[in-house]
């Protein structure tokens, strides 16, 4: 698959052009840690052109939840593999569901956040 990448925007995100993606996807966003979109409107402004946003906070939740295991005692390195392991289908999760519901990804992403944490506070 033919890819452009740069590094040549605002916060240091990399932008990735797949001109073969399937379903029409123009682009790629996925960005470092602290890449932030400016406002929630701006996932729908990427999905509207068909660039698919990968939240940062989301594709970049690994060393978060390593430190948790390791300072919190929280289990032992095979059990924080194992939740690492679950970011890669939780990611995919988010896709289908911004895809199913005409969202755009971020939306999707930040629910899921909020009804985990509503789950584990009340």
């Amino acid at each position: 698959m033919p890819v452009f990448e740069s590094d040549n925007f605002d916060n240091h995100e990399r932008l990735v052009f797949c001109q073969d993606a399937p379903t029409g996807l123009n682009a790629i966003i996925a960005g470092a840690a602290n890449n932030q979109l400016a406002t929630e409107a701006d996932g729908k402004l990427l999905a509207d052109r068909q660039i698919l946003y990968a939240p940062d906070y989301v594709i970049n939740a690994g060393g978060v939840i390593n430190l948790a295991y390791e300072y919190l005692h929280l289990g032992n390195e095979q059990d924080a593999m194992k939740q690492i392991s679950k970011i890669g289908p939780r990611l995919t999760r988010i896709f289908h569901l911004a895809g199913e519901e005409s969202r755009s990804t971020n939306e999707i992403a930040d629910r899921m956040a909020q009804q985990r944490l509503a789950r584990i506070y009340t």
